[in-house]
């Protein structure tokens, strides 16, 4: 199976860092910076950081939560620089180093990353979602044995780890191992039914094999989440064009190129073709 992608880039967890709430006059900011986000929590990060009030954990924590902002705004430079004063001031802080890794892996440094999630759990070595960090890394790398072996010790720490179970699949596939792919999508889809990318991917494997009224199955699954995916119907096309339908197969195609000009050439970049 042709190596695959995750729609939304292999999100991996972040964690803003939220302490007690028993602070004094600008307990307002502190709140908002731990609890809200966009612009708000940047702005009383911002106004807290620089209020000269805070020193050591809690100036840490301030720089931790205004970082994770900045990754979710894809301002990823900004939450580098955080999140080194944050370990400059916390060394000691694991959710640090995972939510620096992760900067740097949305950047593609993924050596950068791998060497902050080690660190990660160097300090916390039950810490699932640096094993997942650490995983994606390694998956872009192409080193699929690492990666899922990272998604194996994820898995190992929270069994309910759909996401986990959903990538170790994508690197199965990639191996060649499409019976053990299969499985760890069955796996993520029954932890959460409204996996897309578990049903996207799973769609894919069935139709690589010739099911292709199971790959349908998956494919409307798409559509009831995203009633305007172009994978799913692109892929539900193909394999109602497969299945001898091919006035239903060939509307869905056309309305998927109409949704994604390049959807065709990134189905074959996946080895589904007509």
């Amino acid at each position: 199976m042709a190596r695959l992608y995750s729609r939304s880039g292999f999100v991996a967890i972040l964690f803003a860092t939220m302490v007690g709430f028993d602070r004094p006059a600008a307990a307002d900011d502190w709140e908002t910076c731990a609890k809200a986000s966009g612009n708000d929590a940047i702005t009383a990060c911002t106004r807290e950081i620089t209020s000269g009030r805070y020193s050591g954990r809690d100036l840490a924590t301030l720089y931790e939560n205004r970082g994770a902002e900045y990754i979710i705004r894809r301002d990823y430079d900004r939450a580098i620089a955080d999140h080194n004063q944050a370990i400059k001031l916390r060394p000691d802080q694991a959710e640090a180093f995972n939510n620096r890794g992760l900067a740097y892996y949305y950047q593609g440094h993924y050596d950068r990353a791998i060497a902050d999630y080690d660190e990660s759990i160097r300090l916390n070595p039950n810490y699932a979602d640096a094993f997942y960090g650490r995983g994606l890394a390694y998956y872009y790398k192409a080193n699929y044995d690492r990666a899922i072996a990272d998604y194996d010790q994820a898995i190992r720490l929270r069994p309910d780890y759909a996401e986990a179970f959903n990538n170790r699949g994508i690197a199965y596939a990639n191996k060649g191992q499409a019976e053990r792919a299969m499985a760890d999508y069955d796996e993520a889809i029954r932890l959460n039914p409204n996996h897309w990318n578990a049903h996207r991917n799973r769609g894919i494997g069935h139709y690589l094999a010739g099911n292709f009224e199971r790959a349908i199955d998956d494919y409307d699954a798409l559509l009831r989440l995203d009633p305007k995916s172009a994978d799913g119907l692109y892929g539900r096309g193909l394999a109602k064009v497969k299945k001898g339908a091919a006035a239903d197969g060939n509307a869905d195609i056309v309305a998927a190129k109409a949704v994604e000009r390049g959807i065709a050439e990134r189905f074959a970049g996946y080895g589904v073709r007509p």
